[in-house]
């Protein structure tokens, strides 16, 4: 009898390993039957025995134990249809015959209660990049979920690092716009003129070739390239004061002038911005308008700083770690004392920290084993 057993809570969530006749190791270091890279995984955390005469669980002194269908227990015997919890994670076993969440066919009553479709660790990791499942992601992702169906301006704030540009592409992945394009306008890398045209676009008059006739040169700007979309403003308040007046121009009527041209242009691109920056302040100072900030934070987004993520430290640690261990071809394992020196750490460059200190990490690393006492962090709290 082949078996599956499926993640369906937690890290590594919708991950599915085979389970033949046999002993499956599950744990978080390399050469694991199940590998499962989250903190709450002990590197040698439990095994299952498949034989003729049943499937058993047994815990391999885990620092965190086991569970089946929610009870603590040590050593137990498996059917199909149990839930196994493997420190924070919970997994599913099934005959490999069974459908699972995410197969065609699989309707919400042949999964378990808590299972995946009713559990808020969310989105799907790999199609959004945004990963977490401490409460304040989870508030997050909710808030995500229903903003993504109005079309209303939103406005994010975060600290930098902390994912906004994540946010915004998961908020038009999410809504009806999806299909049509994403914009993304990095308004602090361009000058005041610059920004108009980026934006606004050019039209001109000239002579056709030979110079018979009148003809029309015109440049979209991203305003119209995003149709039907969302165009997203990295750091709103870099804007100069002329394009915020553009700004504000589109969400009130829904129309532009391109850059020399005489006709009004429709634009039906949802408007997601984004800051680091107090708003209200600038706006109170004169440097941003507040009609504009009035008009933008219709929805707000607050992105939680990693330090106040909790768990989600080690998730995305070990998630980056595994990541660039691929992409150099390098094995390597965090040793136990690591997990301790991360949590304690403040990240004040949130994810994009921790992301560019395990690609240090592993690009540095003198031995399989990556020991606290390696690791090279910056500023600590």
């Amino acid at each position: 009898m082949e078996l599956i057993l499926q993640v369906i809570r937690g890290y590594n969530r919708g991950e599915r390993f085979s389970l033949a006749q046999g002993c499956a190791l599950i744990g978080r270091a390399e050469g694991m039957s199940v590998r499962l890279l989250h903190e709450s995984v002990s590197r040698h955390h439990a095994r299952i025995d498949v034989t003729v005469n049943g499937i058993q669980l047994v815990d391999l002194d885990s620092a965190n134990g086991c569970r089946v269908n929610g009870i603590p227990c040590p050593r137990a015997e498996l059917s199909p249809g149990d839930r196994v919890g493997i420190g924070e994670l919970e997994l599913l076993l099934v005959r490999a015959s069974s459908r699972l969440d995410g197969a065609p066919g699989t309707e919400d009553s042949q999964l378990p209660p808590g299972g995946p479709r009713g559990h808020a660790a969310w989105p799907p990791p790999l199609q959004f990049q945004l990963w977490g499942e401490s409460p304040a992601m989870r508030r997050l992702f909710e808030s995500l979920e229903q903003a993504a169906r109005a079309a209303r301006p939103v406005l994010i704030r975060g600290e930098p690092g902390s994912g906004k540009e994540l946010a915004a592409s998961a908020l038009h992945a999410l809504s009806p716009r999806r299909h049509a394009p994403f914009q993304c306008f990095r308004c602090a890398t361009l000058t005041g003129p610059e920004q108009d045209g980026e934006l606004c676009g050019h039209e001109q008059e000239l002579r056709e070739r030979g110079g018979q006739g009148p003809g029309s040169a015109r440049r979209q700007g991203l305003f119209e390239c995003a149709c039907d979309g969302s165009l997203f403003f990295d750091e709103v308040a870099a804007l100069s004061a002329p394009v915020q007046a553009k700004l504000l121009q589109v969400l009130e009527t829904g129309a532009l002038r391109r850059l020399g041209g005489t006709a009004d242009v429709p634009i039906k691109a949802r408007i997601i911005a984004a800051t680091q920056n107090d708003l209200e302040m600038r706006a109170r100072q004169g440097s941003f308008r507040a009609d504009l900030l009035y008009r933008l934070s219709v929805v707000e987004l607050q992105i939680p700083p990693l330090r106040e993520r909790g768990s989600d430290i080690g998730l995305l640690a070990a998630r980056f770690f595994e990541q660039f261990c691929l992409q150099t071809g390098r094995k390597l394992q965090l040793a136990d004392d690591v997990w301790p020196l991360l949590r304690r750490h403040s990240w004040p460059g949130n994810v994009r920290e921790l992301r560019n200190t395990m690609e240090r990490t592993v690009m540095l690393a003198a031995g399989p084993e990556v020991r606290a006492r390696n690791l090279r962090l910056g500023r600590r709290s």
